[in-house]
């Protein structure tokens, strides 16, 4: 559970696993420091990601008004559709570009 990256090339990818939420903060908080200065692109991918609470999205917050005078795009990735339900609701989708998960055809 937790976050985990992958950076290459300018881009940060930090993978969400299972759970986004206040135990994550520390973790979010370093991937920030470690990178922000050298990011081009933050791609939060959420492909693994089964819970997010408000906490979660007081960081998404916080990461928007970090980059706020950057020019380091910043998208969602791979976002399933009650997580991206849940964005629409907030108001996300206004403020960071969201990517929904591919269906599956059975």
């Amino acid at each position: 559970m937790g976050l985990s990256t992958n950076v290459s090339a300018g881009e940060v990818r930090l993978v969400v696993e299972e759970h986004f939420d206040i135990g994550c903060y520390d973790r979010f908080n370093q991937i920030l420091t470690e990178h922000l200065d050298s990011a081009a692109c933050i791609i939060v991918d959420f492909s693994h990601a089964r819970y997010l609470d408000s906490s979660a999205l007081g960081m998404l917050l916080l990461l928007r008004e970090k980059l706020s005078d950057r020019s380091v795009k910043v998208a969602f990735e791979n976002v399933n559709e009650s997580l991206v339900e849940l964005f629409r609701f907030a108001k996300f989708d206004q403020l960071f570009a969201i990517n929904a998960q591919a269906r599956q055809v059975s």
